[in-house]
């Protein structure tokens, strides 16, 4: 088997690999140790399904030629940030403009999905940003071309889409806490406007936002544990102790006590971090 890396051919030697999949697991932590990531694989000039390939068994022995194109996470990161960036442009413009999104866009976001899977892996990010996506996509009234979503929908999704694509632009994985700060931050406007879609009944929504708040925030514990500054420590306790509260809350159905919990108590901790 010949095996080429952006068309330079490495002289890999095989010591336990008898497929392709697992010619791509050495690969991969390979390039990992060079801070790569692999984009692209072809076998006997057929492309390869990246998503697939881990369960592709095909033998060593029927393998002629491997190309591997692999860029540098860095290069990764600004391509995604692009990817994405430019659809949320795309949703924005069709929210503020009252106008019918391109046909393609149901391609484009899974597209967008795919990507924050494939980059946004190093923690639970990824969740957070799908789960965004996902409120956006439903609220704004994507999923469903022919239904007209209200006006507190439509400003829901407005924000969301202003402060997840401040964040996205502004991500860094070097400086990571601080990023995620901002993005615990962003559901600032969120929350402000949570008391309304109580109001409204808009319960799925309301459930899916807090949600998404908690995944953010374990994400931020994660990095902001290790700083043990008693300030960041302090808002950690209190807010676990309110989300473990609001849990209650939420099984119970109480949402008098939902509303308190995220408006009164949640909103001044998120103003101060």
């Amino acid at each position: 088997m010949r095996l080429f890396i952006n068309d330079t051919e490495l002289h890999f030697s095989l010591e336990q690999e008898k497929n392709v999949a697992d010619v791509y697991a050495s690969l991969t932590l390979l390039l990992d140790k060079e801070n790569a990531i692999i984009t692209d694989i072809t076998v006997n000039q057929h492309s390869i399904d990246l998503n697939n390939i881990s369960k592709d068994n095909t033998p060593i022995a029927d393998i002629e030629t491997l190309r591997v194109l692999a860029i540098s996470r860095t290069e990764m990161l600004l391509r995604s940030r692009t990817i994405i960036f430019e659809f949320l442009g795309q949703l924005l413009t069709a929210l503020k403009s009252d106008t019918l999104p391109p046909q393609n866009l149901e391609v484009e976001y899974k597209k967008v999905h795919t990507t924050i899977d494939s980059f946004f892996f190093k923690d639970s990010t990824h969740v957070v940003l799908s789960s965004l996506f996902e409120l956006i996509w439903n609220s704004g009234g994507f999923a469903n071309r022919h239904a007209s979503p209200s006006q507190l929908h439509i400003d829901v999704s407005i924000t969301l889409l202003t402060d997840l694509r401040s964040f996205i632009q502004n991500y860094s994985e070097e400086h990571t806490t601080e990023t995620m700060r901002l993005l615990l931050q962003s559901f600032i406007r969120s929350f402000r406007i949570l008391p309304q879609l109580l109001h409204a009944q808009y319960y799925k929504e309301v459930l899916q936002l807090i949600f998404t708040f908690s995944e953010a925030f374990k994400v931020y514990v994660h990095y902001a544990e290790k700083s043990m500054h008693p300030d960041t420590l302090t808002l950690i306790t209190n807010t676990t102790n309110y989300l473990s509260t609001l849990h209650d809350a939420i099984e119970a159905k109480d949402w008098i006590t939902i509303g308190d919990i995220c408006e009164y108590e949640l909103l001044p901790l998120l103003t101060s971090i």
